[in-house]
């Protein structure tokens, strides 16, 4: 017996959406770097910190609204929701600050060597 036709899943659908996208990416990337040289790599590392940050500063990091009264009950549904979120704060965090530390070296390394081979 032949087997039957797969299903296309919404897991494929998103590998496949995924995949356009870094190839679009690494594109633009090699590009950049292929037209510009070391400042390409500089635009690349201002980028990513520009993402880093835009990452960093979603709603959940964003700076906090004055509540409403000043009840100890919101005060206390605040606290506990804080603490509920630590642990994907903290993964977060680890995404953000390696994302960080990528597009600082990227700067770092686009601008010296952009200055190095322009003298």
């Amino acid at each position: 017996m032949k087997p039957g036709p797969r299903q296309w899943s919404a897991r494929r659908t998103l590998l496949a959406v995924a995949l356009v996208g870094w190839a679009v990416a690494g594109f633009i990337a090699w590009t950049l770097v292929a037209r510009l040289g070391w400042f390409g790599v500089l635009l690349l590392g201002l980028a990513t910190l520009f993402i880093a940050a835009r990452f960093e500063l979603d709603d959940d990091n964003a700076a906090p609204d004055l509540p409403g009264g000043t009840g100890s009950v919101e005060i206390y549904a605040q606290q506990l929701s804080r603490k509920r979120s630590l642990a994907e704060r903290v993964e977060r965090n680890r995404l953000v600050s390696l994302l960080n530390t990528i597009g600082i070296a990227l700067t770092t390394i686009g601008l010296f060597m952009f200055v190095r081979h322009q003298l």
